[in-house]
């Protein structure tokens, strides 16, 4: 069974932008969980509260910060075999629209000065250290 969360749930899990940048807006993944954890429904109670409640914080940051005409959030895990959440900023105009994100050829790396500043911005919205 899943050990129950921490105090600060925030403070001990992973929100990674990622390398790339999907053509539709930033993806973000969370949180840290046991191993053997793959999908929400395998979390104890109060642990997936507390993720379901990251996750709609995290979802809350990203429609503010980027403003995407609609936000997809998905527990998909079919190639990495392992719990995390895809919350994903997309706009009708981006190249990948309306098909995945995850196969378009039009994704490119953030620039260095960008990720910064994003993690800079989630950090305060999020009360993250």
């Amino acid at each position: 069974m899943d050990p129950p969360p921490p105090a600060h749930l925030q403070k001990q899990s992973g929100v990674n932008q990622g390398r790339d940048r999907p053509p539709g807006g930033p993806a973000v993944e969370l949180p840290e969980v046991d191993e053997c954890i793959e999908d929400l429904h395998q979390l104890a109670p109060e642990r997936y509260e507390a993720v379901t409640q990251l996750i709609r914080n995290v979802s809350l940051f990203v429609a503010d910060h980027f403003q995407p005409t609609k936000l997809n959030v998905a527990c998909i895990g079919n190639m990495v075999r392992q719990m995390h959440i895809h919350i994903v900023g997309r706009s009708e105009g981006d190249p990948a629209w309306p098909g995945t994100v995850w196969a378009s050829d039009a994704k490119q790396p953030y620039p260095p000065e960008s990720i910064a500043a994003i993690r800079d911005d989630a950090r305060l919205a999020l009360d993250l250290d």
